[in-house]
């Protein structure tokens, strides 16, 4: 509780939601139920560094760094602000549907199964839904399109004084149902 699973008005319950496929989502990295190994694998080449480095779970260390001679530098950073129904899209039965809207910065695929691994994907704004759940109330997600900028830019796709124009042309978004099983 207090979310449905059924249109009949049952909730999800923890076993239910084990799986967060069930959901209709997933990580990038979960894409096609990999092994443990291939997934620790990824995970570092993508986020860390080298695929042979011991994964433990341990508590955080926060770690002091002194700087000697530096300047601050100063950084413009670029986000695209989604405003959405906080509870998804009216279902026509007193209730509503969840959908997701995702944010890409170039270009998209044809194919909805493969949004949520595409390399343009830079982030997901998601609603609510559920049996007797409606509202008028909007919700604003902030995604930050910096890092695929910076990217563009290293690949000599733009420039930071041509930021804006590459993003206006290159900003896209695509909206997914979110589906129950």
């Amino acid at each position: 509780m207090p979310f449905h699973r059924t249109t009949a008005g049952a909730f999800w319950t923890s076993r239910a939601t084990r799986n967060i496929h069930t959901q209709g989502y997933t990580y990038p990295e979960l894409f096609n139920n990999p092994s443990n190994a291939t997934l620790i694998a990824n995970i570092k080449a993508q986020y860390s560094g080298p695929s042979n480095v011991l994964v433990t779970s341990m508590k955080p260390q926060i770690i002091a760094k002194q700087c000697s001679n530096t300047t601050a530098q100063e950084k413009t950073l670029y986000f695209a602000e989604v405003q959405l129904p906080m509870y998804g899209l009216d279902n026509g039965k007193g209730g509503s549907l969840g959908y997701s809207v995702l944010v890409f910065v170039g270009n998209v695929n044809d194919d909805a199964r493969k949004w949520s691994t595409s390399e343009s994907l830079v982030g997901t704004a998601a609603s609510l839904g559920g049996v007797h759940m409606q509202s008028d109330q909007i919700v604003t997600s902030t995604i930050d399109l910096s890092l695929a900028l910076e990217k563009a830019v290293a690949a000599g796709k733009t420039t930071m004084e041509k930021a804006g124009e590459y993003l206006r042309g290159n900003v896209k978004y695509r909206v997914g149902l979110v589906s129950l099983p």
